[in-house]
């Protein structure tokens, strides 16, 4: 695997604004139905005012296991690699400043910060032939996932997060997938978990393109 390299706090800003009600094509992004995942509830299902915004879903399986999908297409006319690019860097940065000293400003107005837990160094592509041969290529372009471990704790929690995005030409599939792995799982390779991450994601493909 191959280490990306994002600049902390550097987002290249994108001057990427559309003409039309809805951007790509005229498809609604936020017109979707939320698949039903095995052994995950449900716990939020928000259809944004801005059409741009799209819809956001968000999946639990238990409080250490939480999954999140968002349909959009940010008035963006042509959904291309840069968007994709763009779109990936700028969630990677939003996780590492949760784990500066300055941490980042929640809806509410308070600071979130990841206080308890150091970031690993190194910030790893996806292998994405394993998504391509199941047939997800319009749902997932490319990946990443860091890992981070509790701090002062002689038997500390690991965390992984994961971050896929992909495009249909319609609308932008972004995933986030946050695990918390205890230490009695912690044997377990990373890849081994992340086979667990693509077997979850093909789970709500499947679901989805069935149902919309």
């Amino acid at each position: 695997m191959k280490k990306l390299l994002v600049p902390i706090f550097s987002i290249l800003l994108l001057f990427l604004s559309g003409t039309n009600v809805w951007a790509a094509k005229g498809v609604d992004c936020s017109n979707i139905e939320a698949p039903n995942l095995p052994d995950y509830r449900l716990v939020k299902n928000i259809q944004h005012e801005e059409k741009r915004l799209g819809t956001s879903l968000m999946y639990q399986r238990d409080p250490s296991d939480i999954l999140s999908y968002i349909s959009f297409d940010n008035d963006i006319d042509v959904l291309d690699q840069k968007v994709l690019d763009f779109s990936l860097n700028q969630a990677v940065n939003l996780i590492l400043q949760r784990y500066s000293s300055e941490g980042i400003e929640g809806n509410d107005g308070s600071t979130l910060n990841e206080n308890n837990y150091e970031l690993q160094d190194d910030i790893y592509y996806l292998y994405m032939e394993n998504f391509n041969k199941l047939g997800m290529q319009k749902f997932i372009n490319k990946g990443v996932f860091m890992t981070s471990i509790e701090k002062n704790s002689s038997e500390p929690i690991k965390k992984m997060e994961v971050i896929t995005v992909g495009t249909d030409g319609y609308c932008i599939h972004k995933f986030r997938w946050t695990a918390w792995i205890y230490p009695e799982m912690q044997p377990l390779p990373n890849n081994e978990i992340l086979e667990y991450f693509e077997s979850l994601l093909y789970a709500f493909y499947k679901e989805f393109i069935k149902i919309n």
